[in-house]
């Protein structure tokens, strides 16, 4: 007499499965993490530029949709981030600081500010 057949379980998968999209949804989750935390720290230190500097730039005047999935972790999207391209801080490159604004802001227009010689700013063409 045949056995009766169990009922397949649509749900079934390996231990080595499951620990492969575990990894792939860590490692996902590490690398926007870390994108918040590298656009935090540019942030910050653009602060800090117009503390030495004595500069007061215009903060972002509106937020816009933050690039696709950061908004998840309640990042904002800025439309326009202020960088100051030319200044007498002793570690200061402007065209590197410039591409790192646009890579780490994809959805912002980058402002670059420079100072003067009287510590005001003026934008650059």
């Amino acid at each position: 007499m045949p056995q009766p057949s169990k009922p397949r379980r649509w749900l079934q998968f390996s231990l080595r499965t499951m620990f492969i999209v575990v990894t792939a949804i860590a490692c996902w989750l590490g690398y926007e993490l870390n994108w918040i935390r590298q656009r935090h720290a540019f942030l910050s230190r653009e602060l800090e530029m117009q503390q030495v500097e004595k500069v007061l730039y215009p903060p972002p005047a509106e937020f816009v949709p933050a690039p696709p999935l950061l908004g998840l972790f309640g990042e904002r999207g800025y439309e326009n981030v202020p960088v100051c391209s030319e200044g007498n801080h002793s570690k200061f490159d402007g065209p590197a600081r410039i591409k790192e604004a646009e890579a780490l802001f994809p959805e912002a227009t980058i402002e670059p500010w420079r100072v003067t010689h009287e510590y005001t700013h003026q934008k650059t063409n």
